[in-house]
């Protein structure tokens, strides 16, 4: 896309660290970092031109074109099926990236979109991530015209809204708590229209064949990825994680201590980065997000954030006059 915007290669390649070779082997994996960094040049090179470029990008690319996930997603049984094989195997697309359902009430269903690692989120990434939700959905339904109940972003209304109302054809909400799309729970349920079992089967060897590969991810990348899973449950603990890890308590202690962190060190970490991206990027009250990272009390939370940042939450959120 950037090339035939007319960006060099040679220009991409100095920016963002990426060598245009590598992206011709479908096996080879960018480095979270490196893909941040070419979001960057792609803002900084179409934001006058075309602002709602990562919108245009993720409804463009079809699930087929994606790659072995794009493909499990097509020969699901039903799109709530197709869903839960996203959230399975999101990390083969993205180590950073987490989609989970929630039920909402007994009607809507809430699919949510989060980048797990903060140094790692930028808006664009959330406006292809929901616009390639929507576009695969109405592929997958065979409904181009679907109509989602609401659509959530966590970032303030952007200058381009009116490419967001073209594409999404629902409500939109920023400064929301989620990036998430909410679909009606008969629609989430439909059953795929031409499903093609055999294939699934040997599509789904292959994505697991990969999975165990990157098993060699760090555990605490793996606890992280838990922590924003669970940040607001109030009850999390380790041993919930080290369950979820399918390790003991003493293994997860163990693991962390062997790469320089610990359970406690994480959380820290996480709730700090969360709270300025909450305070930095949604006009959310100071009481909610003390209540979306998990803290019973907002005094708590005030405490923290002093200790995080050496001033109070309000305080960060003034502007310099």
């Amino acid at each position: 896309m950037l090339v035939s915007a007319g960006v060099s290669r040679e220009v991409l390649e100095s920016a963002s660290g990426i060598q245009y070779a590598n992206l011709l082997d479908p096996d080879e994996r960018v480095p979270l970092s490196l893909h941040v960094n070419l979001w960057a040049v792609a803002s900084e090179a179409l934001s006058t031109t075309n602002p709602a470029f990562a919108l245009h990008l993720g409804a463009y690319i079809s699930p087929e074109q994606s790659g072995i996930i794009g493909n499990i997603f097509m020969q699901s049984k039903s799109l709530a099926a197709a869903s839960d094989q996203i959230a399975r195997y999101v990390h083969l697309i993205a180590e950073s990236d987490h989609w989970e359902t929630q039920s909402v009430d007994g009607d809507t269903c809430k699919i949510i979109y989060t980048i797990t690692e903060p140094d790692f989120h930028t808006v664009e990434a959330v406006e292809r991530s929901l616009a390639s939700a929507i576009s695969w959905a109405r592929c997958f339904l065979q409904q181009p015209d679907l109509s989602p109940t609401e659509v959530w972003f966590q970032h303030s209304p952007p200058s381009h809204i009116e490419d967001y109302k073209q594409l999404f054809k629902a409500p939109l909400r920023f400064n929301a708590p989620d990036n998430a799309i909410l679909l009606p729970r008969s629609t989430y349920e439909t059953e795929n229209p031409n499903p093609n079992p055999y294939l699934f089967d040997v599509l789904q060897d292959k994505a697991d064949a990969l999975a165990l590969e990157l098993k060699t991810q760090s555990v605490q990348e793996q606890v992280k990825r838990l922590l924003n899973k669970h940040i607001a449950d109030g009850a999390m603990t380790m041993g919930l994680i080290a369950e979820e890890l399918n390790m003991s308590h003493k293994t997860l202690y163990r693991r962390l201590k062997e790469e320089n962190t610990s359970f406690q060190q994480l959380i820290e970490e996480f709730r700090k980065s969360k709270a300025h991206d909450y305070l930095n990027q949604t006009a959310l009250p100071v009481e909610e997000v003390a209540f979306l990272l998990g803290f019973s009390e907002a005094s708590a939370f005030h405490r923290a954030f002093k200790r995080w940042f050496g001033k109070k939450p309000s305080e960060m959120r003034q502007k310099p006059s």
